[in-house]
C-alpha cells in the first residue's frame, strides 16, 4: 500500500471546500433574486388616488380622480409671474341614462385667494364640460329607436394657455363619439372645441366682446387675417346670421396664447373644424377696451 502524503491531502480537502462554498454561494444568490422576482411579481402596481368628494349634478356613476400632474402650462413671456396653481382632475362617468360615458381631463384651481370665486369658477367649468348637446344623454330621451349596443362616448383634455395676474386662458378640445358593441360606428366623430377666459378678481366669465372695442372695422381686421392665414378655406357665412349668431356679431370663440389671440370654431367645414386663426395682440393695440385684462400684455 502507497504511502499517502499529508500535504496532499490538505491540498486536496482545501480544494474541496473552497469548491463547496463557492455552489453554497452560487445557490444562495440564485434564490434571493427568484426571491425578489417573486415578490415584484406579486406587488400590487401604485394606484391613482381617487377623490369621491367631488360629486357631479350630472350625470351619475361618478369616479373623479386627481392626476399625478399639472397642466398649468406658463408660456416663457409670463415666466416668474404671478399665477395660480392649477391641478388636474379626471371625471369618468355615465349619463343617467346608461346612453352616454365620458372620461374628462379638466383643471380646479386651488391657490385662488377668494374662495368663493374659486368655488365657483371650479364649479361652472365642471358643469360645463360634463352637459353634451347629443339629445341622447338627456334624462328624458327617448331611446327606443336605439340598439342596446349603440352607445355615445365624450372624450375631452384641457390646456391652459395663459396664467397670469388675473387672467386665466383654457382650451379644452376633444371628440364626442357614437359607438355600437364599444367600437366606432361613425364616419366622423364630432369634434369639440371650448375655451374659458376669467378674470379671476371678479370671477366674470369673458366673452370676446369683453376685451375688445367691437366696430365694423375692428371685425373686418379680424376677417382680414383670418383670410391671409387660410385663402383656401371659407369662413362661417353670415348670409344667414340665425345660423351663427354670436360669430356674425364679432363675438368669436378664443383664448390667449403668450401675446397672441388665437381664434377658433370659425369654419363649418368638419376637416377644418380644428383650424385656429392666431393674431398678434399687438396688431389689435388700437381695438382693445382701455379697461381690458390685455392692456397689460400690450404694454
Amino acid at each position: 500500500m502507497d504511502d499517502i502524503d499529508y500535504n496532499d491531502s490538505l491540498d486536496f480537502w482545501s480544494l474541496s471546500m473552497g469548491a463547496i462554498r463557492s455552489v453554497i454561494i452560487v445557490a444562495t444568490s440564485v434564490g434571493l433574486v427568484l426571491c425578489q422576482a417573486c415578490d415584484r411579481s406579486n406587488s400590487p402596481d401604485p394606484l391613482v388616488s381617487i377623490d369621491v368628494s367631488k360629486k357631479a349634478p350630472q350625470p351619475e356613476v361618478v369616479i373623479v380622480s386627481e392626476l399625478n400632474k399639472s397642466k398649468a402650462e406658463t408660456p416663457r413671456s409670463q415666466a416668474g409671474s404671478k399665477s395660480v396653481k392649477i391641478v388636474s382632475k379626471l371625471y369618468e362617468g355615465r349619463s343617467k341614462n346608461g346612453f352616454c360615458q365620458f372620461k374628462i381631463d379638466y383643471p380646479e384651481l386651488v391657490s385662488l385667494p377668494d374662495r368663493n370665486t374659486k368655488a365657483e369658477i371650479n364649479q361652472y367649468i365642471f358643469n360645463d364640460l360634463v352637459k353634451t348637446d347629443n339629445p341622447d344623454c338627456a334624462d328624458n330621451a327617448d331611446l327606443s329607436q336605439l340598439g342596446k349596443d349603440e352607445s355615445y362616448s365624450i372624450d375631452l383634455n384641457y390646456k391652459v394657455t395663459y396664467n397670469q395676474g388675473s387672467l386665466l386662458s383654457v382650451k379644452v378640445s376633444g371628440l364626442g363619439t357614437s359607438l355600437r358593441n364599444g367600437t366606432i360606428d361613425a364616419a366622423h366623430p364630432s369634434k369639440i372645441y371650448k375655451s374659458y377666459n376669467y378674470d379671476l378678481k371678479t370671477g366674470k366669465l369673458l366673452r370676446f366682446q369683453d376685451l375688445f372695442v367691437n366696430d365694423r372695422g375692428f371685425i373686418s381686421k379680424i376677417d382680414q387675417s383670418i383670410a391671409r392665414q387660410y385663402p383656401n378655406i371659407n369662413p362661417i357665412s353670415c348670409d344667414n346670421t340665425n345660423l351663427h349668431p354670436d360669430i356674425c356679431k364679432g363675438d368669436y370663440e378664443f383664448y390667449i396664447s403668450g401675446n397672441n389671440l388665437v381664434i377658433f370654431n370659425i369654419f363649418d367645414n368638419f376637416v377644418a373644424g380644428s383650424v385656429e386663426a392666431e393674431i398678434k395682440l399687438s396688431e389689435l393695440k388700437d381695438s382693445i377696451d382701455p379697461n381690458s385684462l390685455l392692456q397689460d400684455i400690450v404694454k
